[in-house]
Parts: C-alpha cells; structure tokens; sequence
C-alpha cells in the first residue's frame, strides 16, 4: 500500500497531540522558519494571528506540514493546514509553473473534495511592478486549472493587518457604481439568499479571505461576484451596440485566446466596464442577457487588464492594486481573465485554456476514486469499490499512527481518520491493540469483503 496524509488525518494527529502545540498570538511568537523567503511572510502569519473584533475567531499553531514547517489554522469553526512555498507544476495541472507564499488546505471533513487549496502571494509592489504580466499570468493558470484558488495580497494589506489599522489603498468594487442598479442587484442578493455578504467586497482583503475561510461557500461567492460585477453596469447604456463593439475589441486585443472564443458565442449580451480612459486598470464585464434574468452567474465574462507599460508611473501602484483586489472575487465567475499590457505583449496567456466543465467536483472525486482504488492490495480492492459505490466514506490509504513524539506505532490499509476508525489487513493484526488503545475502533478488512456490507463506521 502506499503511505499518503491527507489534510483530515492531520487535523486528528493534532488535535491528538494539541499540547505540544503553542498558539501564535503575535508575531513575536514565531520562530524562525528556514523555509520562509522573506519579511513579509513572517508578518502575514503574524497579520492572521491578530484579533480582528469585525471577522471571525482565528487560531494559528505552528506544525509540520509535509515534512516542513507550517501551520494549522482554526477560523471559526473550519480547520486548515497552511504549508509555506509550495512548487506547483505541469504535474498539479497547471500550465504556468509556481511557486506560492504559502497553500492553504481544508483538515476539515466536512469540506471532502469541494474546497480547493488556496495559493497565497505575497506581493511588494516596489519588487513586482515590473512582473506583472508574469505574476498574473501564474495566478490565472492556477484557477483555470480548476484545481487552485488564489489569493493575492500586497505589503499594505498584511501590514494594516497586522498593524491593526486600515491602509487606503484602491478597491474597484466601491467605484463607478451605478445607483440604478441597486434594485436588479438587491433583487438578486435576496433571491440567492445572500444579502449579508453584499458588504465583504468592500473589507480589507486578509478579512475577506478569512471570511470565506470561515464560511467556504464558492456558490455564494460567486454570486457576490456577479451582483458586484453588474454595479458597472449602466441601463441606459449597457446594450448599446457601439459599447457592446468597443468592448469586444478591447478583449480581443487584451485577453487570452480561448477566452477570446468564448465571447465569440455570446449573442445578445449587455456589458458594463470600470476604468477607461487615463486609468491604468480597466475591467470589461459583459453577459448574457438571460444569464441576468436567470441569475446564472457562471455565464458572465469578465477581463481584468493593468496597462504596465510604464513602470515607473505614479499611478501604477494605485491601479496595480487595485488590479489585484478585483481579482481576489471575480476570479469565482469560471471565465475572468487577468491579463497586463506587458503579459498580452510577450504573449504568456496564450497556453492558459478556459474550461468551465473542469469545475465538477464530482469529476475530480471520480479521479481521484480511481486513483484509490490502485493504491490498495488487490485481493480488497473490489470491496473497496463496492463500498465507495454504496456511498461510503472515501477512507485514507496507508496510515501511520503517531504517538505524541510523532513516531510511528501502527499502521492500518485504510483508515477513516475524523472517525476513529480503521480496517487492518491480516499482517497488521498486531496493530489492532494498538489502535484500540489509542481509542480507534478498529477491524479486520477480510478479503470475502464482509465489512463492506456492513458500515465499518459502526464497527
């Protein structure tokens, strides 16, 4: 069998061990972590220690995560691991190689396979207003490859974290709002049931991403995506056809190819647009008219685009952050494309496909069901399948119990780490005391596959 740890095991091997676990409550309470590669990584571990009466509790504890240091992190009720300088690759599915600040992931069981990890990026606008186009295009990769989240975060964001103040910078979504629109997206708001997060677009941006961690509901999001998205939208205007062509234009000429096909099948669309003229961020967002009347948020199509071309520009930072703001939330709506003057030049987008099929959840399980099923000795593998098929727990293949000096004394072919439980093959019977010892239900995986018969959960 193959030894794996899953994001769930690891949340019962700490909360087995908790004492030997300090709480980080600020960041004088860090030590060093030879993995971190600069200041600014320290302060946003420090930054989401710091209690913020307007967001929800958060917890953070230094632990080893994947063989290095890392954290865990309880925000509000839901538990995650955050592993620093994380290498993303070709392998992970995505086009444009990466290395993120740090890789948020669900330990909580109840989130299964719906959550996506978070990659974090720590941005210094003095040490990436010239990377630009290559920044943004490794973050777009990673959310078209369906398999990511991202999160981008600048010096100012972290540091009034951290500092307990709000450093103004720019947000897109408190800008050029069109009053008329208020009843359409109140309308809405209340028909997705989603009122109260109307408000969040406009919270600092470390808030807004512990309150998705809080409550990680991507259908809702996205519909905070859409309703803030058509606040640029003007009624008088937004089916005009000479704005509806300048619109196509700009996103033929600024956007990535395969984006570019998608707006070609859309027929009678109204469009709306933030920026324009002397502003260096300009954000294009057009829809199909019933996708307004239905509420279909994954129909709406947006390009967030930096002109860069000068870096040295006053107003580049403004903009450059704003730039980033705008993408934390649309990037919910499956096709919003992230694209520079300088990117578009040099031509980085043109691998990064838009594939709103890869979205199903259900998809990614059946791989990874596949992937499973290879993993364990044959003779119990159709068990397995017949118990998966049934609709039972997907367990964790090759696990190792720990005791509290995180040394290995049992092992178990399949376990169900948030349960307790574990299945045991014949020649690791003599572990079986062990993990009931250690207050695990334990039982023996025959090969007849009587126990798939049955819920092992009950055992």
């Amino acid at each position: 069998s193959t030894s794996r740890t899953t994001a769930v095991e690891m949340l019962g091997m700490i909360l087995d061990s908790a004492d030997r676990f300090e709480t980080i409550k600020s960041i004088d309470d860090i030590q060093v972590n030879p993995v971190f590669e600069s200041e600014l990584e320290k302060l946003f571990i420090g930054a989401l220690a710091k209690p913020d009466a307007t967001g929800p509790t958060v917890r953070i504890q230094q632990q080893v995560v994947n063989g290095k240091p890392g954290y865990f992190l309880t925000v509000g009720k839901r538990y995650y691991t955050i592993e620093p300088q994380v290498l993303v690759s070709e392998k992970d599915g995505v086009v444009f190689p990466s290395k993120p600040d740090f890789l948020i992931r669900s330990a909580d069981a109840r989130d299964g396979k719906t959550f996506l990890p978070i990659a974090v990026f720590l941005d210094g606008f003095k040490y990436h207003k010239k990377s630009v186009g290559e920044d943004s295009a490794k973050r777009l990769s990673l959310a078209q490859s369906r398999r990511y989240r991202v999160w981008s975060l600048t010096w100012d964001d972290v540091q009034g974290q951290y500092a307990g103040k709000i450093i103004k910078s720019r947000n897109p979504f408190a800008e050029a709002l069109n009053t008329e629109m208020l009843p359409v997206q109140n309308g809405m708001l209340q028909r997705m049931d989603i009122t109260g997060l109307f408000k969040v677009a406009l919270l600092p941006s470390i808030t807004q991403l512990l309150n998705f961690l809080a409550e990680p509901d991507v259908e809702a999001r996205q519909g905070l995506a859409f309703v803030r998205m058509l606040g640029w939208f003007s009624q008088a205007s937004m089916r005009d056809e000479l704005m509806t062509s300048a619109m196509r234009k700009r996103i033929q000429k600024r956007g990535v190819a395969s984006m570019i096909e998608r707006l070609d099948t859309l027929k009678e669309v109204a469009c709306g647009r933030l920026g324009g003229g002397t502003d260096l961020l300009d954000i294009d967002c057009v829809v199909d008219l019933e996708a307004i009347s239905r509420i279909q948020p994954d129909l709406a199509l947006c390009n967030i685009w930096l002109d860069d071309s000068d870096s040295e520009s006053e107003a580049l930072k403004p903009a450059w952050q704003g730039f980033i703001k705008a993408y934390n939330l649309l990037q919910f709506l499956p096709y919003t494309g992230f694209s520079s003057a300088n990117g578009v030049k040099a031509g980085v987008y043109e691998t990064i496909a838009f594939d709103a099929s890869k979205t199903d959840p259900a998809s990614d399980e059946f791989v990874e069901v596949e992937d499973l099923l290879q993993d364990i000795l044959e003779t119990i593998r159709p068990s397995l399948a017949t118990w998966l098929r049934q609709g039972g727990v997907i367990p964790t293949v090759g696990y190792e119990l720990q005791n509290h000096d995180g040394e290995v004394i049992a092992e178990a072919e399949l376990a169900w780490p948030e349960h307790r439980v574990a299945g045991l093959l014949d020649e690791q019977d003599e572990f079986l005391s062990i993990f009931q010892s250690a207050g695990w239900r334990a039982f023996r995986l025959d090969e007849a596959g009587e126990w798939a018969s049955s819920d092992p959960l009950t055992i």
